[in-house]
Order: C-alpha cells, then structure tokens, then sequence
C-alpha cells in the first residue's frame, strides 16, 4: 500500500524534476527605434532611421532612408532603443559586444561595403561603429541585421558575412539607399 505522505513526495519530485528553467535565454524588447548616422569627412551628415513608436502590432514603423555622396568615406554609428530596459539596445549590445553581431548587406545593386570599427574583447567585430565605403553612383537596399550569439568564429563571418553567422536574427530592417552626386 503506498501512503499519501510517500505520494505527494513522489509527485513533488517529479514535478521538479520536470520542470525546465532555462535563465541562459533572455527576453528581448521589440526595438523601436534604429538610428544609422553617416558622417563623412567632408559634406553632409546623413540618417538613415527605423521608428516603430508603439512597438509590434499597432502603427507601421516610420522608415526613413537617405542618399549617399558617391566614392566617399563615412563614419557609421548605430543607435538603438527599445520600449523595456531589456536587450537589445545600444547600451546592452556595448555591455556584451561577445553576445551579438551586427551585419550591414547591400543588396540589389547598391555598391556600399561597411568594415567594423569597433571589437568585442576576443577582437571580433561588433557593429556599432563602421567604415562605410560609397562606390559609383546606384541605388538599392542596406539591410541591418543584428544577431545576438553568432558564431564569429565561423568562415567569413568577421568580415561581414552573414551566411555562417547562425545565431538568433534579434532584428532586422531594410533601407532604401542612394549614392548620387550632390548628396
């Protein structure tokens, strides 16, 4: 005959036992805003910025893209906010550059390359601050997309290349971007 008291024992280990705490993920805000500052060494700063106020779900997000000066030199900045005090946002992704990665991908002919300026403390790339290299006049689109745990180890991946990366995609946007004279 099996007592009450050896039951409930029973069940209490078993539901502990069950039970799955996993306090290495963590819970990322929507980010609300995305801000990409241009500054080139001489002419006109230029801003590239994503702006979803109300976070998902309710009003579209604001997109505003921008032209580029061609065969120029900028310096990049990448500014981050999100609705909570909760990863990731420009503070966080600074406090735990090994944690996240972010990649810069021109697409459908825009003649653009983005090259890191700032490392994580194992000398891998972060994101936060770029070199952004104009080619000849185009237009396209920049995709900014943040990984968070890539494997920067990974072939290509320090330089930029997204394909190896793996990871989790903890946001991405797209811009519409110009590089024109008179930019």
């Amino acid at each position: 005959m099996i007592r009450p008291a050896s039951l409930l024992l029973a069940l209490l280990i078993l539901g502990f036992t069950s039970c799955e705490f996993h306090h290495d993920e963590v819970y990322e805000e929507p980010i609300t805003s995305l801000t990409y500052i241009f500054t080139p060494d001489n002419g006109t700063t230029v801003v590239l910025q994503y702006l979803d106020r109300d976070g998902e779900g309710g009003q579209p997000a604001v997109i505003n893209s921008g032209s580029l000066a061609p065969s120029t030199t900028y310096q990049g900045q990448l500014q981050l906010n999100s609705l909570g005090k909760h990863i990731p946002d420009t503070t966080s992704i600074a406090r735990n550059p090994e944690n996240y990665q972010v990649f810069f991908l021109p697409q459908n002919g825009l003649e653009l390359q983005a090259g890191y300026n700032d490392l994580d403390a194992n000398g891998s790339p972060v994101g936060l601050k770029t070199t952004i290299h104009t080619g000849p006049s185009s237009e396209g689109r920049l995709m900014v997309i943040i990984k968070r745990n890539p494997d920067k180890s990974a072939a290509g991946v320090v330089d930029g290349n997204i394909t190896n990366a793996g990871g989790k995609t903890s946001f991405e946007v797209s811009f519409d971007v110009r590089i024109e004279a008179n930019s």
